[in-house]
């Protein structure tokens, strides 16, 4: 449900009150029953919320929407930053975690929120990693023509170079051409210095680790081009046909992502047990409770770990 007082709840409501949405799967909401009755109201569907205490008492019926109750709010209030909605997403999501599904979508999260209720990690793909005792997770950045995968994730910039090795590059060209939808894609690698480094004169993790990681993915038959010089590399991946790009850290990739519409992205996690996505956007605390929040990302959310666990 993510954070009940954002507009997580009534995105969830409104998604899953279009049966063309949840044609793919046998959805189950995790949280506040009550809070999803209020969002239903919100968004206008007469669609039944329903309380379930077990995963195998779901019914999954056209008409209803079944809540695993266990994210229970005492101060509810729509657009609210506060503790208690933090403790209630970290029960939501954490309960999520431990459910035998095939996949998981969570509605925005703040991680602020979340910090007040005693979350210690990074953010939630740190802490879905703990809880699911998963070495290498990688967050990816879902658009409609490209997937976006950053070597390095919630890390200080300072310490980028030194995480940017030949192993860590390869795995991430690795996983985002297998878990790209399109046979053999081709996959543009950003470098990390300007100009790609020019040829050793302003640095040389070009030369030592993301050129050999490339020649490493051509090796194995994947389609990788670059180093791609870091300001262009988004337009040469465009302009080659590449179908992602592997960026070196957190907000190379995510700068030019979010210049593009929202609408239609989602942010995914590999290397769990099942795929895991969520919004391209935030809890939007300013449009919570309005019932005018646009449900598209999460609708991309759900259909990417739908197409993902398919597969």
């Amino acid at each position: 449900m993510g954070d009940p007082n954002g507009i997580g709840p009534e995105i969830v409501a409104a998604t899953l009150s279009d049966a063309a949405a949840t044609a793919g799967c046998r959805p189950i909401v995790v949280g506040d029953r009550e809070v999803m009755r209020a969002a239903a109201a919100l968004v206008g569907t007469a669609i039944e919320i329903v309380a379930v205490e077990a995963l195998d008492e779901a019914r999954f019926e056209p008409g209803r929407i079944e809540v695993l109750d266990v994210g229970r709010t005492s101060d509810h209030a729509w657009g609210r930053l506060s503790e208690d909605a933090g403790r209630a997403a970290l029960t939501s999501l954490t309960a999520a975690a431990a459910l035998p599904v095939d996949a998981i979508v969570s509605a925005p999260l703040n991680k602020q929120a979340l910090r007040l209720a005693g979350m210690r990690h990074r953010d939630e793909l740190e802490l879905l990693a703990e809880l699911t005792a998963s070495a290498d997770p990688a967050m990816v950045g879902v658009l409609p023509s490209l997937w976006t995968i950053a070597v390095t994730g919630h890390v200080p910039l300072r310490a980028v170079a030194d995480l940017v090795t030949r192993e860590r590059v390869l795995g991430s060209i690795r996983r985002i051409a297998a878990a790209l939808p399109a046979p053999h894609p081709r996959i543009g690698v950003a470098g990390l210095n300007p100009h790609a480094g020019e040829g050793g004169h302003l640095g040389r993790e070009e030369i030592e680790h993301i050129e050999p990681a490339i020649a490493d993915a051509r090796a194995e038959g994947i389609d990788a081009i670059g180093p791609l010089p870091p300001d262009t590399a988004f337009p040469q991946a465009f302009a080659e046909g590449a179908a992602g790009a592997v960026c070196m850290y957190h907000d190379q990739a995510n700068i030019a992502r979010k210049l593009q519409p929202r609408d239609a992205q989602a942010t995914l996690f590999l290397g769990l047990p099942v795929p895991v996505a969520t919004t391209a956007h935030g809890t939007a605390f300013d449009r919570a409770g309005t019932g005018t929040a646009s449900p598209a990302s999460l609708r991309a959310a759900l259909a990417t770990v739908i197409a993902l666990a398919t597969r």
